[in-house]
């Protein structure tokens, strides 16, 4: 649909949505790979919750990166649509800074990931980044909500804080993990969405 609608769009707004869908596909891949490892390749086996395949820890690399090229768009798009005003501008600014601290704290912990594929290992020691991780996607994204709430990122936050809660209430087991799996995917739609409604409202 994008497609169809895009041609009155700038080139750096073609090339965004071109660059998310392949960062989209390529992780799909990856979780592809992680799925038929652990659930067909070594069905019965609990040892693969404790090893991962590598492929595994790009998880939070690719949210991390796909999260603040999304969240970067919509502090474009505030600071369009306030019609570059200060405020417009002071919003797109702590969300572009949010974003990035954010961002380079989801590829710390990819790069913690691979000083050891065993979890009861590497859990204790990427705590705290993932919560600095998850913590400041969530305050971009609720920055980016009260910003624009008519925008989706409603739904952005709360699987943002759904992950966020469940690492810290349960420190020693994954079961953060699920949200994880649809951060980046909610991100790369959400942007979709706002790009796809501009035809809605124009026809």
């Amino acid at each position: 649909m994008y497609y169809v609608n895009s041609q009155g769009d700038r080139p750096m707004i073609q090339y965004l949505v071109y660059g998310v869908f392949i960062l989209d596909t390529v992780q799909t891949a990856f979780f592809t790979q992680i799925a038929y490892y652990m659930l067909v390749g070594n069905w019965g086996d609990l040892n693969v919750m404790v090893h991962r395949p590598w492929t595994g820890l790009t998880l939070p690399i690719f949210n991390g990166i796909l999260a603040a090229t999304v969240q970067i768009f919509y502090a474009w798009r505030i600071w369009v649509l306030t019609k570059k005003s200060r405020l417009g501008w002071a919003l797109g600014t702590i969300i572009v800074v949010v974003a990035l601290i954010q961002s380079i704290a989801a590829i710390v912990v990819g790069v913690q990931f691979t000083t050891s594929l065993d979890a009861a290992q590497w859990l204790p020691k990427i705590f705290a980044t993932c919560v600095v991780w998850l913590g400041g996607s969530l305050l971009c994204d609720v920055i980016i909500t009260a910003s624009m709430f008519y925008v989706t990122g409603l739904l952005t936050s709360f699987i943002a804080g759904a992950e966020l809660v469940l690492l810290v209430a349960w420190r020693d087991k994954e079961f953060d993990e699920a949200p994880a799996y649809v951060l980046g995917k909610m991100y790369s739609n959400a942007l979709l969405v706002t790009l796809n409604a501009r035809s809605t409202h124009h026809s």
